[in-house]
């Protein structure tokens, strides 16, 4: 990530997550393809993976390709346009740009005129309003002869042509399902077209997700109708992401950052830190806050603390804003003057239940446990309630100089940064 900001990267030298490779492999194939009608090759990532970085990276090696010097890449912005004509219309202006350098002066204004109607004509068809259908139905089958002459003359022109055109579609996640609908559409309904590839970038759950519930009886077959090479975006290894998170937080910690090799900040990175890390955007939503928020508690917290406290403020913010509002279940010892008993005979603390629905109740089963565990060594508090029948109640030595998030004076320190309650 180009100075760990949100900005895809443009350069293999960048690359710190080991994109390169695949984007060599598919730059390859692109520009070994001779007489392509229509392929379509499809690169899938959840948000936030890096798909504009690796399509970049695609670009960058085209771009620099002898193989490719008769390749021309239109790079269609969707998400720029609002609504289904104004999506239609655009695709078709964008290839006509491509391609009117290399058109003559006979063929240019025809071609124009033929695909600004092309393209108005294509999303009446694709309108899903029924006031807009009827009232445009009667102008579609007077039409009818038109759009398909139309559609042959683009075919005819684009197949004299001695250039390719690669069409990348990026950022389909952006849309709107009626509009990420649109495009897949476009790409099915025109997509045999004569010297033209195009690369797609979406997250494929997503993208079923919106096709199945327009077309049930499709679902996932409705892209794999249109997609001939589907390829997924690497997953980053976990050692790479660990290790760029160390060396952003150095950057923002400095000295006062905490020491890697302690063990009780090892513990709460692993339970409540790391496993929040999957992609390279999630490390900016977990760093980029701490920029801003460190230096207006520097001095009153405890950096291993208040990472993990910002950590769940970001990832949790429903357990983050129930420890905020239950500072003496968190703070203060609650004596157990009677115990209850579970039905398996082991001994309970009478707060160890409303804990867990204040605390946890309301986050992914999955996470629960990890959470627990996480929450009991920032909350020493929590450990006795949690584990009554293992443990007593025991405050980490050095409280006060570590000014931890479990002494009633610092805990409102870690919490500065929750939204008003009102």
């Amino acid at each position: 990530m180009s100075e760990f900001d949100d900005k895809p990267i443009a350069l293999p030298e960048e690359d710190i997550f080991e994109f390169k490779a695949l984007a060599q492999t598919i730059a390859d194939s692109i520009s070994k393809m001779t007489k392509p009608e229509g392929t379509v090759i499809a690169i899938n990532g959840q948000w936030g993976s890096g798909k504009s970085s690796l399509i970049n990276l695609v670009r960058h090696h085209l771009d620099n390709s002898s193989k490719t010097d008769d390749l021309k890449i239109v790079d269609f912005k969707c998400w720029w346009f609002r609504g289904e004509e104004a999506l239609t219309i655009a695709f078709f202006r964008e290839l006509y740009s491509a391609m009117e350098p290399t058109l003559t002066w006979k063929t240019k204004i025809p071609l124009k005129i033929a695909l600004s109607k092309l393209g108005r004509y294509l999303s009446l068809v694709n309108v899903g309003i029924a006031g807009k259908i009827i009232s445009t139905i009667g102008k579609i089958l007077v039409q009818a002869n038109t759009v398909e002459s139309l559609y042959k003359k683009l075919s005819c022109t684009l197949a004299d042509m001695d250039s390719k055109y690669l069409i990348i579609i990026d950022d389909i996640d952006r849309l709107s399902p009626d509009e990420a609908i649109l495009i897949f559409r476009l790409v099915k309904s025109i997509g045999g077209l004569p010297n033209v590839m195009y690369l797609l970038a979406y997250d494929r759950q997503l993208a079923e997700k919106i096709v199945t519930d327009r077309y049930p009886s499709e679902g996932p077959h409705y892209l794999e109708k249109i997609v001939q090479l589907s390829l997924d975006v690497p997953n980053p290894r976990q050692i790479t992401l660990r290790e760029r998170y160390f060396v952003e937080l150095n950057k923002i910690f400095g000295k006062e950052r905490p020491l890697e090799d302690e063990q009780r900040f090892k513990t709460l990175f692993d339970e409540i830190i790391e496993p929040k890390i999957k992609t390279p955007r999630d490390l900016l939503r977990l760093l980029n806050p701490l920029k801003v928020t460190w230096s207006a508690v520097k001095g009153d917290v405890n950096v291993t603390d208040f990472l993990c406290i910002e950590t769940l403020r970001v990832q949790y913010p429903g357990l983050y804003h129930a420890l905020r509002s239950n500072k003496d279940y968190l703070t203060k010892i609650t004596p157990s003057t009677s115990r209850t008993v579970s039905r398996d005979g082991k001994k309970e603390h009478p707060l160890a239940q409303r804990c867990e629905d204040i605390f946890l109740k309301s986050e992914p089963e999955n996470d629960r446990e990890r959470l627990r565990r996480g929450l009991m060594l920032l909350f020493p508090t929590l450990a006795h309630i949690w584990e009554f029948d293992k443990y007593e109640y025991n405050l980490p030595a050095g409280g006060d100089e570590r000014r931890g998030v479990w002494l009633p004076e610092y805990f409102d320190a870690y919490f500065r940064f929750a939204r008003p309650t009102n």
